[in-house]
Formats: C-alpha cells, structure tokens, sequence
C-alpha cells in the first residue's frame, strides 16, 4: 500500500548490517533480547533470532545468557521507582541523604558483593537496602548471577543491556547511558554502541 515506506524502511535496518562492527551472532543476539524484553515480547521474531543465532555459530548457553540478562532488567521498575521516591523525600526533608548514607556493616557488605559480582552500583541503591531489606537480597542475586555467569563477554554483555534500555519500547535514559559508560571502559567502540544502538531503534 505505501512501497515508498517499504523501501525506505528497509533502508533504514538494513544500514547496521552494511557496516558490520560487530559480529553477525551479536547482532542476532541484540534482536532477541529487543524481541524477549518485557516491553515487547514478540514471540514470533524471538524465536527467528534465536533460530539464526545458532546457525550462526552460538551456543545454547549464549543465548540462555541473553535470555537471563533480558529478564534481569526487570528490576528497571524499582530503580527508577525508588530514584523518584528519594529524590521526592529529599525535597521533603534534608535529613534523608544523610540518614541513608549512613549504611550498616551488613548493608556495606552487601553492596561490594554486588558491585564486585555486576561492576556498579545502582543510584538509588542505598536507598533501597534502607526501605526495602527484605527485596534486596532477592533483587541483587537476581541482577549479579545474570550477569556473572554465562559465556559472554563483558562487552556483550553492556551491548545487551544498552539494547534493552535504548529500544523504542524502552527507552530508559539512565540504563542507555550506564551501559555506554562501561561498554566504552571495557573496550567498546563508538561504532559498535552506535551499531547496537541502529539495530534497536529498527
């Protein structure tokens, strides 16, 4: 009905194949995790990654691994939930930054495990292990065995996360920019964010 659209579409996600800065199964692997996320869940084009995917090579434990990173972003909702809810309790009360700073043994313990497990600390961390002690445990297992264990590397890794949170369904900003700032620090290329951030945008 509009072929003008059509052709110009196709264009438009064919580009990140022409440039080919990353290899061609983590391109598959962007796709499924955009497809698995929760903001989108589209079985269909799920299923024709993963099927590519392995026919280019992947393991089933790499694509297990994009799987379980794609759940792990879940915990999106309370990130940025709890963000709001501190910043809005500052505005209310000085005294709060300064109560959650202070941090038990137990609460400090648990927050190096994670950042030695995940590599970095959520803003509005602290606040949760202050407001939500018996959500964290669960929540930072959760986050850390995602992204501990698995054979993908470190850089993929941040490309799956970006993904997630650049995708049109998502876009969450300060995920987008989180996983930018390690990619980068592991190595990553701007061609390669860029090339990530291509395929989610299609």
């Amino acid at each position: 009905m509009s072929p003008d659209f059509l052709r110009a579409y196709l264009d438009f996600v064919a580009a990140p194949w022409k440039s080919r800065h990353l290899e061609p199964k983590v391109r598959e692997f962007v796709y499924i995790a955009i497809d698995g996320s929760v903001t989108h869940l589209y079985e269909r084009g799920l299923r024709r990654h993963i099927e590519r995917a392995l026919e280019l090579g992947a393991t089933q434990d790499e694509i297990l691994q994009v799987i379980e990173l794609t759940c792990s972003t879940g915990h999106n909702t309370h990130e940025l939930g709890m963000s709001v809810l501190l910043d809005e309790m500052k505005q209310a009360s000085p005294a709060v930054k300064a109560d959650i700073a202070q941090l038990t043994p137990q609460e400090r313990r648990r927050k190096d495990e994670y950042i030695a497990a995940v590599g970095h600390w959520p803003e509005c961390g602290d606040a949760v292990l202050r407001y939500a002690p018996e959500f964290i445990g669960g929540l930072l297992r959760f986050r850390s065995v995602a992204w501990n264990a698995g054979p993908l590397e470190p850089k993929v890794k941040e490309f799956i996360g970006l993904a997630i949170n650049a995708a049109p369904t998502s876009l969450h900003e300060a995920g987008v920019r989180s996983h930018i700032r390690r990619a980068l620090q592991l190595g990553a290329t701007p061609e390669e964010i860029s090339e990530v951030l291509q395929l989610a945008s299609a």
